[in-house]
């Protein structure tokens, strides 16, 4: 396991460093001339060439990173997601009975609805057995648990810096390319 976390590292630190070289390349509007390798400067007569390589190896960087997410850090987000609307839930069952027990499991899938429509059991400390309740939330308010429950996978735990960051800077590459050749285009035309 310590191999995959290194590896994701490695690959994580690839694809950001890549994705703001380009982004930086385009918006500086570097001209390359000479590339220096080993103490040697080579003058380079098709720099369009280094440009192709750098988008293949962003290719390359972000097809990986990927890879190593998806198997295993994609599972943990999603996991923070639900354990956040599981308070969320487990917050209004106790409004409902405040004698109740947490809910012992919410299916996820229940989640996945535009509206919260739960049958729940829990155990009744007062009447000693279980109770059965139907409860359906509101519009606004699964819309609300929804949006806590990502603002915190955002921004109070550390998985949208550490996992989905690299996707973002990965994103913001050809968005930069693709503006700076449009003011390009836009400059040639007027």
């Amino acid at each position: 396991m310590a191999d995959f976390d290194e590896d994701l590292q490695k690959h994580r630190r690839n694809l950001i460093l890549i994705s703001v070289a380009l982004i930086v390349f385009d918006f500086a509007d570097v001209k390359i001339a000479k590339v220096g390798i080993l103490g040697t400067d080579l003058i380079v007569g098709n720099p369009n060439v280094l440009i192709a390589v750098a988008w293949i190896s962003w290719f390359y960087f972000l097809l990986r990173y990927f890879q190593y997410w998806a198997t295993n850090n994609a599972q943990k987000i999603k996991r923070t997601y639900y354990d956040q609307l599981r308070s969320w839930f487990n917050l209004q069952m106790q409004k409902i009975d405040p004698n109740a027990l947490q809910t012992r499991a919410v299916d996820l899938d229940s989640f996945a609805a535009s509206r919260f429509k739960i049958v729940e059991r829990f155990a009744n400390t007062r009447a000693g057995m279980d109770t059965k309740i139907l409860k359906e939330f509101s519009l606004l308010a699964t819309s609300m648990a929804k949006l806590k429950a990502a603002f915190h996978v955002a921004v109070v735990s550390p998985h949208f810096v550490d996992q989905i960051f690299p996707f973002v800077v990965a994103l913001l590459a050809p968005l930069a390319t693709v503006y700076t050749q449009w003011q390009s285009i836009q400059a040639l035309v007027a």
